[in-house]
């Protein structure tokens, strides 16, 4: 997973990598060092994360694969990303999330900056979904699978700084893992996580959840309506259609469905 999502996106990589200067020592091909080594992989949350989310571990290979750079350069984009006071990052706190329960149930969610990609996930083990992203994350920022979960996140300003792996990463578990909000909430309490962020879940039952973490602290609510935001967005997540809308330059809107 991830390696065709680097050599599409190989040159938003590579000019990201080196924007940021997220260029760490790669280690020699006949090295014997652990994978888990090192200033960016050894500590910290880039060694939370292929500790207790193995999947998207994998997935930063692939797209370190991909796109011809070393782990440590992907793994040190995706923490950079992970910053909600980093402009224009995925993460970034102007971004927001809107949602409708019932019959006609919907999340929608704000990108507030360009260079978004969609791509569609296969997993071997799971269920496959349709997702946006960014060319250097391994995970969605918001997406729905195949058997009607659509989850999408944004954070909230104040974080506090924290080895664990980042709630960012909560989304691509409940489209890979779910087809029920029970198990996407029940998920979503027990994993180690980062950050100040709402996550919410919705199914094609019509129910949709909201979950609010704050570093260990995590409650959630039902949405009955609309939340804070316009559902008239960027992106809208259809969970009974199984399909997204993006809207693209010009206002005009492309579907993409499993």
């Amino acid at each position: 997973m991830g390696r065709a999502q680097g050599l599409a996106c190989r040159s938003e990589i590579r000019a990201r990598v080196d924007a940021l200067g997220a260029r760490p020592r790669g280690r020699r091909p006949w090295s014997l060092r652990p994978l888990v080594a090192g200033g960016v992989l050894g500590d910290g949350m880039g060694r939370e994360i292929f500790r207790h989310y193995p999947h998207l571990g994998e997935r930063i290979q692939g797209l370190a694969q991909g796109a011809g750079h070393s782990i440590e350069s992907l793994m040190e984009l995706f923490l950079r990303a992970c910053r909600a006071d980093t402009p224009g990052e995925a993460f970034a706190a102007e971004a927001n999330v809107a949602a409708r329960a019932g019959g006609d149930a919907v999340l929608a969610r704000s990108l507030p900056d360009g260079g978004w990609i969609a791509r569609r996930s296969e997993p071997d083990v799971g269920f496959a979904s349709v997702e946006i992203t960014l060319p250097w994350l391994p995970c969605a920022v918001a997406g729905v699978n195949e058997r009607g979960i659509a989850a999408a996140i944004v954070s909230h300003p104040g974080a506090r700084p924290s080895d664990a792996p980042s709630a960012l990463l909560l989304v691509q578990e409940c489209l890979q893992r779910f087809d029920d909000v029970t198990g996407c909430i029940d998920w979503s309490l027990k994993r180690p996580a980062s950050g100040c962020a709402r996550l919410v879940v919705a199914a094609g039952s019509g129910r949709v959840v909201a979950i609010e973490i704050d570093g260990d602290r995590r409650s959630i609510h039902e949405v009955g309506g609309e939340t804070d935001g316009k559902l008239d967005t960027d992106l809208v997540l259809d969970p009974q259609q199984r399909s997204l809308q993006l809207r693209i330059e010009g206002g005009d809107r492309v579907t993409l469905s499993l």
